[in-house]
Protein backbone atom coordinates (compact mmCIF):
# COMPACT_ATOMS: atom_id res chain seq x y z
CA UNK A 1 0.00 0.00 0.00
CA UNK A 2 1.33 3.21 -1.39
CA UNK A 3 0.83 5.42 2.33
CA UNK A 4 2.33 2.27 4.13
CA UNK A 5 5.68 2.35 1.86
CA UNK A 6 4.93 6.80 2.47
CA UNK A 7 5.01 6.29 6.10
CA UNK A 8 7.95 3.98 6.04
CA UNK A 9 10.31 6.13 4.22
CA UNK A 10 9.63 8.73 5.89
CA UNK A 11 10.18 7.74 9.49
CA UNK A 12 13.69 6.72 7.95
CA UNK A 13 14.40 10.02 6.99
CA UNK A 14 13.50 11.62 10.42
CA UNK A 15 15.49 9.39 11.80
CA UNK A 16 18.32 9.22 9.31
CA UNK A 17 18.52 13.30 9.92
CA UNK A 18 18.12 13.04 13.36
CA UNK A 19 19.07 9.68 14.82
CA UNK A 20 19.83 11.22 18.81
CA UNK A 21 16.43 11.24 18.86
CA UNK A 22 14.05 9.69 16.77
CA UNK A 23 16.28 6.30 16.89
CA UNK A 24 18.62 6.54 20.38
CA UNK A 25 16.66 8.65 22.83
CA UNK A 26 14.97 6.55 25.44
CA UNK A 27 12.07 8.47 26.61
CA UNK A 28 8.22 8.33 27.02
CA UNK A 29 6.80 10.75 23.95
CA UNK A 30 3.43 12.38 25.23
CA UNK A 31 1.42 13.50 22.44
CA UNK A 32 -0.04 16.65 22.74
CA UNK A 33 -3.88 17.59 20.99
CA UNK A 34 -5.14 21.62 21.28
CA UNK A 35 -1.32 23.04 22.55
CA UNK A 36 -0.20 25.67 19.98
CA UNK A 37 3.71 26.72 19.57
CA UNK A 38 5.59 29.29 18.17
CA UNK A 39 8.34 27.23 16.84
CA UNK A 40 8.73 23.81 15.76
CA UNK A 41 10.82 22.36 18.28
CA UNK A 42 12.33 22.94 21.79
CA UNK A 43 14.37 21.91 24.35
CA UNK A 44 13.45 22.04 27.85
CA UNK A 45 16.33 22.97 29.97
CA UNK A 46 17.18 23.44 33.75
CA UNK A 47 18.77 26.78 35.11
CA UNK A 48 22.22 24.40 35.17
CA UNK A 49 21.59 23.88 30.99
CA UNK A 50 20.69 20.07 31.55
CA UNK A 51 17.99 18.86 29.19
CA UNK A 52 15.32 17.31 30.89
CA UNK A 53 12.70 16.76 28.22
CA UNK A 54 11.75 17.69 24.19
CA UNK A 55 8.87 18.56 22.35
CA UNK A 56 8.96 18.29 18.67
CA UNK A 57 6.29 18.61 16.15
CA UNK A 58 4.96 15.52 15.01
CA UNK A 59 5.61 14.97 11.11
CA UNK A 60 4.08 12.16 10.29
CA UNK A 61 0.81 10.90 11.96
CA UNK A 62 0.47 7.19 12.09
CA UNK A 63 -3.08 6.21 10.48
CA UNK A 64 -5.13 2.66 12.21
CA UNK A 65 -2.98 -0.03 10.22
CA UNK A 66 0.55 1.69 10.98
CA UNK A 67 -1.18 1.63 14.96
CA UNK A 68 -2.34 -1.59 14.63
CA UNK A 69 0.99 -2.88 13.58
CA UNK A 70 3.56 -1.14 16.28
CA UNK A 71 1.68 -0.86 19.47
CA UNK A 72 2.02 -3.33 22.15
CA UNK A 73 -1.07 -3.98 23.21
CA UNK A 74 -2.30 -3.89 19.65
CA UNK A 75 -5.82 -3.49 21.11
CA UNK A 76 -5.00 -0.28 21.65
CA UNK A 77 -4.86 0.73 17.97
CA UNK A 78 -8.55 1.59 17.94
CA UNK A 79 -8.94 3.67 20.75
CA UNK A 80 -5.61 5.69 19.86
CA UNK A 81 -6.17 5.82 16.25
CA UNK A 82 -9.54 8.29 17.27
CA UNK A 83 -6.64 10.49 18.55
CA UNK A 84 -3.62 10.02 16.53
CA UNK A 85 -4.16 12.04 13.60
CA UNK A 86 -5.05 14.80 15.32
CA UNK A 87 -1.57 15.27 17.55
CA UNK A 88 0.34 17.99 16.40
CA UNK A 89 3.14 17.96 19.02
CA UNK A 90 4.98 15.48 21.34
CA UNK A 91 6.26 16.32 24.69
CA UNK A 92 9.68 13.61 24.93
CA UNK A 93 10.40 12.89 28.69
CA UNK A 94 13.88 10.27 29.35
CA UNK A 95 13.04 7.45 31.20
CA UNK A 96 13.49 7.99 35.10
CA UNK A 97 13.64 4.59 35.99
CA UNK A 98 14.44 2.07 33.50
CA UNK A 99 12.75 -0.83 36.12
CA UNK A 100 9.79 1.46 36.98
CA UNK A 101 7.92 2.80 34.31
CA UNK A 102 5.66 4.72 36.58
CA UNK A 103 8.27 6.75 37.50
CA UNK A 104 8.60 8.10 34.08
CA UNK A 105 4.71 8.45 33.75
CA UNK A 106 4.95 10.35 36.96
CA UNK A 107 7.41 12.77 36.02
CA UNK A 108 5.64 13.09 32.44
CA UNK A 109 2.84 14.39 33.88
CA UNK A 110 3.96 17.06 36.46
CA UNK A 111 5.85 18.24 33.59
CA UNK A 112 2.99 18.27 31.25
CA UNK A 113 0.82 19.72 34.02
CA UNK A 114 3.63 22.31 34.41
CA UNK A 115 3.66 22.95 30.41
CA UNK A 116 -0.13 23.48 30.27
CA UNK A 117 0.65 26.02 33.36
CA UNK A 118 3.06 28.34 31.64
CA UNK A 119 1.31 28.15 28.18
CA UNK A 120 -2.02 28.74 29.93
CA UNK A 121 -2.74 25.49 27.78
CA UNK A 122 -6.33 23.59 27.69
CA UNK A 123 -5.36 20.39 25.54
CA UNK A 124 -5.67 17.07 25.95
CA UNK A 125 -2.67 14.40 25.94
CA UNK A 126 -4.43 10.67 25.31
CA UNK A 127 -1.58 9.08 25.23
CA UNK A 128 2.17 7.86 25.39
CA UNK A 129 4.35 5.90 23.72
CA UNK A 130 7.70 4.41 23.96
CA UNK A 131 8.77 5.70 20.75
CA UNK A 132 8.33 9.40 18.72
CA UNK A 133 4.79 9.74 16.94
CA UNK A 134 6.73 10.55 13.79
CA UNK A 135 7.92 7.01 13.63
CA UNK A 136 5.71 4.91 14.46
CA UNK A 137 4.39 4.08 11.26
CA UNK A 138 8.12 2.60 10.36
CA UNK A 139 7.25 0.42 13.18
CA UNK A 140 5.77 -3.03 12.10
CA UNK A 141 6.75 -5.50 14.68
CA UNK A 142 4.30 -4.76 17.91
CA UNK A 143 7.14 -3.67 19.74
CA UNK A 144 6.12 0.20 20.86
CA UNK A 145 4.65 0.16 24.33
CA UNK A 146 1.62 2.40 24.88
CA UNK A 147 -0.38 3.94 27.77
CA UNK A 148 -2.83 5.55 27.75
CA UNK A 149 -3.25 9.39 29.78
CA UNK A 150 -6.62 10.78 29.21
CA UNK A 151 -9.05 9.07 27.27
CA UNK A 152 -11.67 11.74 26.83
CA UNK A 153 -12.81 12.53 23.25
CA UNK A 154 -15.83 14.73 23.92
CA UNK A 155 -12.99 17.57 26.17
CA UNK A 156 -13.67 21.03 25.72
CA UNK A 157 -11.30 24.19 25.55
CA UNK A 158 -12.71 27.58 26.18
CA UNK A 159 -9.92 30.03 25.73
CA UNK A 160 -7.07 30.60 22.86
CA UNK A 161 -4.53 31.37 24.43
CA UNK A 162 -1.58 32.83 22.11
CA UNK A 163 1.28 30.54 21.40
CA UNK A 164 3.85 28.79 23.56
CA UNK A 165 7.16 30.57 23.00
CA UNK A 166 10.34 30.57 24.41
CA UNK A 167 9.96 32.79 27.15
CA UNK A 168 7.15 29.94 28.46
CA UNK A 169 10.00 27.13 27.54
CA UNK A 170 12.15 29.19 29.67
CA UNK A 171 9.68 29.46 33.21
CA UNK A 172 9.10 26.28 32.63
CA UNK A 173 12.37 24.90 33.28
CA UNK A 174 13.23 27.16 35.67
CA UNK A 175 10.22 26.20 37.50
CA UNK A 176 9.58 22.64 37.50
CA UNK A 177 11.55 21.81 40.62
CA UNK A 178 9.27 24.32 42.54
CA UNK A 179 6.32 23.35 41.00
CA UNK A 180 7.51 19.57 41.68
CA UNK A 181 8.30 20.41 44.65
CA UNK A 182 4.53 22.24 45.70
CA UNK A 183 2.81 19.52 44.21
CA UNK A 184 4.35 16.81 45.99
CA UNK A 185 4.07 18.52 49.26
CA UNK A 186 1.22 20.66 49.41
CA UNK A 187 -2.23 18.87 48.63
CA UNK A 188 -4.29 22.21 47.92
CA UNK A 189 -2.24 23.36 45.33
CA UNK A 190 -1.97 19.44 44.04
CA UNK A 191 -6.03 19.77 44.06
CA UNK A 192 -5.83 23.02 42.21
CA UNK A 193 -3.14 21.57 39.51
CA UNK A 194 -5.53 18.77 38.74
CA UNK A 195 -8.39 20.76 38.69
CA UNK A 196 -6.76 23.43 36.04
CA UNK A 197 -5.74 20.41 34.34
CA UNK A 198 -9.03 18.17 34.19
CA UNK A 199 -11.69 21.11 34.02
CA UNK A 200 -12.34 20.26 30.05
CA UNK A 201 -12.73 16.90 30.50
CA UNK A 202 -15.83 16.91 32.40
CA UNK A 203 -19.10 15.84 30.91
CA UNK A 204 -21.42 18.85 31.94
CA UNK A 205 -20.59 22.48 31.48
CA UNK A 206 -21.37 23.22 35.62
CA UNK A 207 -19.27 19.99 36.72
CA UNK A 208 -16.44 22.01 34.34
CA UNK A 209 -16.85 25.58 36.17
CA UNK A 210 -17.32 23.80 40.00
CA UNK A 211 -13.89 22.09 39.41
CA UNK A 212 -11.91 25.04 38.31
CA UNK A 213 -14.02 26.48 41.77
CA UNK A 214 -12.81 23.62 44.15
CA UNK A 215 -9.40 24.18 42.88
CA UNK A 216 -8.98 28.27 43.23
CA UNK A 217 -11.00 27.18 47.15
CA UNK A 218 -8.49 24.43 48.20
CA UNK A 219 -5.50 27.36 47.82
CA UNK A 220 -7.25 29.38 50.39
CA UNK A 221 -8.92 27.20 52.77
CA UNK A 222 -11.61 29.66 53.77
CA UNK A 223 -14.53 28.53 56.61
CA UNK A 224 -16.38 31.56 56.26
CA UNK A 225 -17.30 34.99 54.51
CA UNK A 226 -16.52 33.08 51.97
CA UNK A 227 -17.08 35.34 48.75
CA UNK A 228 -15.61 38.28 50.60
CA UNK A 229 -12.51 36.44 51.94
CA UNK A 230 -11.96 34.84 48.53
CA UNK A 231 -12.51 37.72 46.70
CA UNK A 232 -9.91 39.72 48.48
CA UNK A 233 -7.12 37.40 48.93
CA UNK A 234 -7.26 36.77 45.09
CA UNK A 235 -6.83 40.24 44.47
CA UNK A 236 -4.32 40.79 47.07
CA UNK A 237 -2.18 37.85 45.26
CA UNK A 238 -2.30 38.70 41.80
CA UNK A 239 -2.33 42.57 41.30
CA UNK A 240 -0.38 45.07 42.86
CA UNK A 241 -1.60 47.72 45.16
CA UNK A 242 -3.57 50.30 43.34
CA UNK A 243 -6.75 50.55 41.26
CA UNK A 244 -6.13 47.29 39.22
CA UNK A 245 -6.35 45.07 43.18
CA UNK A 246 -9.36 46.66 43.59
CA UNK A 247 -11.11 46.02 39.92
CA UNK A 248 -10.27 42.69 40.75
CA UNK A 249 -11.68 42.24 43.94
CA UNK A 250 -15.14 43.61 42.63
CA UNK A 251 -14.78 41.21 39.39
CA UNK A 252 -13.48 38.29 41.90
CA UNK A 253 -16.47 38.74 43.61
CA UNK A 254 -18.95 38.85 40.67
CA UNK A 255 -17.33 35.64 39.53
CA UNK A 256 -18.10 33.92 42.75
CA UNK A 257 -21.33 34.91 42.16
CA UNK A 258 -21.91 33.39 39.00
CA UNK A 259 -20.74 30.51 40.13
CA UNK A 260 -23.19 29.80 43.04
CA UNK A 261 -25.87 29.90 40.55
CA UNK A 262 -23.99 27.53 38.10
CA UNK A 263 -23.53 25.01 40.72
CA UNK A 264 -26.45 25.45 43.05
CA UNK A 265 -28.68 24.42 39.62
CA UNK A 266 -30.15 28.33 38.86
CA UNK A 267 -30.98 28.99 35.07
CA UNK A 268 -28.40 30.33 33.05
CA UNK A 269 -27.29 30.05 29.13
CA UNK A 270 -24.51 27.70 27.96
CA UNK A 271 -22.95 30.65 26.55
CA UNK A 272 -22.74 32.77 29.58
CA UNK A 273 -21.23 29.40 31.55
CA UNK A 274 -18.67 28.81 29.09
CA UNK A 275 -17.70 32.96 29.23
CA UNK A 276 -17.30 32.55 33.69
CA UNK A 277 -15.11 28.86 33.20
CA UNK A 278 -13.09 31.26 30.35
CA UNK A 279 -12.57 34.12 33.01
CA UNK A 280 -12.44 31.52 36.36
CA UNK A 281 -9.75 29.46 34.42
CA UNK A 282 -7.07 32.30 33.85
CA UNK A 283 -7.50 33.08 37.48
CA UNK A 284 -6.43 29.57 38.41
CA UNK A 285 -4.16 29.63 36.36
CA UNK A 286 -2.36 32.51 37.19
CA UNK A 287 -2.20 31.95 40.82
CA UNK A 288 -0.93 28.29 40.06
CA UNK A 289 1.99 30.69 38.22
CA UNK A 290 2.58 32.77 41.12
CA UNK A 291 2.67 30.28 43.37
CA UNK A 292 5.37 28.00 41.26
CA UNK A 293 7.37 30.82 41.10
CA UNK A 294 7.69 31.89 44.56
CA UNK A 295 7.81 28.04 45.92
CA UNK A 296 4.79 28.16 48.35
CA UNK A 297 0.92 28.70 48.45
CA UNK A 298 0.93 31.67 50.85
CA UNK A 299 -1.18 30.97 53.68
CA UNK A 300 -4.30 32.37 54.56
CA UNK A 301 -2.99 34.18 58.19
CA UNK A 302 0.28 35.72 55.59
CA UNK A 303 -2.00 37.72 53.31
CA UNK A 304 -3.91 38.58 56.62
CA UNK A 305 -0.92 40.31 57.68
CA UNK A 306 -0.05 41.90 54.79
CA UNK A 307 -3.29 43.38 54.45
CA UNK A 308 -1.98 45.40 57.71
CA UNK A 309 1.58 45.43 57.00
CA UNK A 310 2.36 45.32 53.37
CA UNK A 311 6.02 45.12 53.66
CA UNK A 312 5.44 41.14 55.33
CA UNK A 313 4.70 39.76 52.00
CA UNK A 314 7.50 39.52 49.20
CA UNK A 315 5.67 37.62 46.90
CA UNK A 316 6.97 38.03 42.89
CA UNK A 317 3.57 38.84 41.09
CA UNK A 318 3.90 37.51 37.69
CA UNK A 319 1.36 38.99 34.69
CA UNK A 320 -0.33 36.40 33.61
CA UNK A 321 0.11 34.96 30.06
CA UNK A 322 -2.28 36.61 27.22
CA UNK A 323 -5.11 35.02 26.26
CA UNK A 324 -7.83 36.07 23.86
Amino acid sequence: MDFIKKSDAEAKRLIAEQPDYYENLDALFLGLIGFYFEKESYDITTPGGKVIAYIRKVENNPGEISLARCLSPNTLFGIIGRYAKSITYELAVPIVDADDIQATVDAAYQLSSCLRIAGAAEGIIPVATRRSWSILGGIHDNSCEAFMFEDFPKAKGFRKPSPINDEDIQWLGESLDKFSNLYEQNAAYRLAVNSYCSYGQAHQLRLMAATIWSGIEALFNIDRELTFRLALYIAVITETVGEKRYEKFERVKKLYDIRSKIVHGSELADEKIASHIREASRILGHLLVIFAENGEVVERKEIEKFLLFPEKLTLQITIPKNTK
